[in-house]
């Protein structure tokens, strides 16, 4: 049997001929297929080789940000034509694992100009949320629904009601209704998180979805309504709709990572959760995952936990700072191994929630110290989830080069806790022969032997000027935010209430974290600029310049957060955050001001 739907897809911005990078929601029109007819061994026409290189380059961005890797199903395949004919756009073989898009459909993304690569990852990235979120069965399901509905006892009390010629129409119309919510439910659901899984893999979805659905009903002649689909005016509605969702989601999950950089663990956890509502992901549960463990080591015993843990969403040095292991601090371990045992059920491949989850139960083994067996089981549980990560990442050694040197300093750290000093330092260094410049690994192997040769190298950077940082022409000390600034309550109980406030600027935004405890007032406040803002730092550091000039001009930053789409560098001093894309090149920067 085969179903078939209309929907949006998604196009991305990478070096392609004729295509502009950009922005864009990620919502299409396109016909998908669920089917059991195989097409291995079937020849299609070919199509130009940069454009099957361009849009497999998206297709494989879109789905690293899924955990996918290349080889993984789904794959994907830009044709002259669809497999069935019947069939116009896209359509997706569900149990063979393959997508396909008509070149047509590439070409027409080429329209948008700088958006061409935008638009291209708004199809393939809707095409991916249909496929990841499994829609075929559930539009499976609703058939089968439908099939039995009139056996329903509710039912039969209905139909008896109504006279012989209105009971086909009646079970007409319950079928109607059935697949259409059922196929709007789906597409709400692929536009969401397929724009999401965009923003992930570095592309601007926003404003765009109207417009492609428009362009796609014209290029492909589909009918604008079609019977247990969306009409075209509704999908258009839906891509809107989908598209301010979308952005809230992005609000939360970068003030959630502006939280991670000053510390305030527990606050990030709120908005993190906030995102879980709508989008749950590997991704997702693994940050929490890592939340708590920085929320424990923000209160852990320094002397007893004693090393650098390789948590991979702060890739650099995170020391505990003091404290001790209260039952309520060691249950955000516990917590933390939830998270992060549910990243590794959702993507049994995915070393990363393997890594953190060897951190969370050395320091769980750390923290039992004085229970000789609960420790020496914790340690066993780290050993094994580092060796599961392990056998991963040498599946795909370029893939995962940085967890695979993480995963060496975390088996370091269970050696040297369980008195195996040699072996201990025997895995560090296995670390810096993978990275070279691995500094948790060098700072791990001084205190592990102070007499050690390997430490950092001291900076070479210049001294910095200590001007304040502006943006737009203003310090963030001289903007003021009011009630009326406040876009949602994230927390509201009997003694506290946390805000979420947001400013638009002329060519930057406000965003701040506002949190009232009884008498007590605390914040964090961020001022970023926007994507095409061109003026310098006081210290001439503009967008596109590479990681060696920021730190040739800032020096080594506090802190260094790695996250799915790039990396942000913090300047304690200066209070000056840069986000990094996946090449290293600076994309906006922020000013912070927090207050504890």
């Amino acid at each position: 049997m085969i179903y078939s739907y209309f929907y949006m897809k998604k196009i991305n911005p990478l070096s392609m001929k004729n295509l502009h990078p950009v922005s864009l929601p990620f919502l299409s029109c396109l016909v998908f297929l669920f089917s059991t007819i195989s097409l291995n061994g079937q020849e299609a026409e070919k199509v130009p080789q940069y454009k099957s290189d361009n849009a497999l380059h998206v297709f494989n961005k879109l789905k690293e940000s899924l955990g996918l890797l290349p080889g993984e199903k789904p794959h994907f395949f830009l044709q002259k034509e669809l497999p069935n004919p019947d069939f116009k756009m896209a359509m997706i073989f569900y149990n063979t694992g393959e997508i396909f898009l008509e070149e047509a459909a590439y070409d027409l993304c080429t329209s948008f100009g700088k958006d061409s690569l935008n638009a291209l990852a708004v199809y393939l990235g809707h095409e991916l949320a249909h496929f990841h979120e499994e829609h075929f069965m559930a539009n499976h399901f609703a058939f089968a629904f439908e099939k039995d509905f009139s056996k329903d006892p509710v039912f039969k009390a209905l139909e008896a009601g109504l006279a012989p010629a209105q009971k086909d129409s009646i079970i007409d119309i319950v079928k109607t209704n059935i697949k259409g919510f059922t196929s709007t439910e789906n597409e709400k659901e692929a536009d969401l998180k397929g724009g999401f899984i965009a923003y992930l893999s570095g592309f601007q979805t926003f404003d765009i979805a109207p417009d492609l659905l428009q362009k796609t009903y014209d290029k492909f002649d589909l009918d604008p309504v079609t019977e247990g689909y969306p009409s075209l005016e509704q999908r258009k509605k839906i891509a809107k709709n989908s598209d301010q969702k979308l952005k809230n989601l992005i609000d939360y999950f970068e003030i959630a990572n502006l939280l991670i950089a000053v510390g305030e663990y527990d606050d990030a956890i709120l908005y993190y959760n906030k995102i879980l509502d709508s989008f749950k992901s590997r991704e997702i549960y693994n940050n929490l995952g890592v939340l708590n463990l920085l929320s424990y080591l923000d209160n852990a015993d320094n002397a007893k936990v004693q090393f650098g843990f390789p948590i991979e969403l702060d890739v650099v040095s995170r020391m505990a700072t003091g404290g001790r292991g209260t039952d309520l601090e060691i249950q955000k371990l516990n917590n933390a191994v939830d998270f992060l045992e549910k990243a590794s059920v959702i993507d049994k491949d995915y070393p990363v929630a393997h890594l953190n989850l060897a951190c969370a139960h050395a320091l769980l083994g750390i923290a039992f110290s004085s229970d000789a067996n609960r420790s020496k089981e914790e340690y066993a549980l780290a050993t094994a989830a580092a060796y599961k990560g392990n056998t991963i990442c040498k599946a795909d050694v370029n893939s995962w080069k940085q967890t695979s040197a993480d995963l060496q300093v975390i088996l370091g750290i269970i050696n040297a806790k369980s008195n195996q000093n040699s072996v201990a330092e025997s895995f560090f260094k296995e670390a810096i022969k993978i990275i070279p410049d691995h500094q948790l690994a060098k700072m791990n192997l001084a205190i592990l032997n102070p007499s050690n040769a390997f430490a950092s190298n001291a900076s070479n950077s210049s001294s910095p000027t200590l001007e304040e940082e502006q943006i737009d022409n203003q310090a963030i000390t001289e903007i003021k935010m009011t009630l009326d600034n406040v876009k949602e309550v994230m927390l509201d109980e009997d003694d506290e209430i946390i805000r979420f406030m947001t400013l638009e600027l002329e060519q930057s935004r406000m965003m701040s974290n506002f949190v009232v405890k009884g008498t007590a007032q605390r914040f964090s406040s961020f001022h970023f600029t926007n994507r095409d803002y061109n003026q310098d730092t006081s210290n001439g550091i503009s967008k596109g310049a590479s990681l060696s000039t920021i730190k040739n001009k800032y020096g080594e930053p506090t802190k260094i957060i790695s996250l799915g789409n790039g990396t942000w560098l913090k300047y304690d001093t200066h209070k000056v955050i840069f986000q990094l894309d996946q090449d290293g090149k600076l994309t906006r920067w922020c000013v912070f001001n927090h207050k504890v």
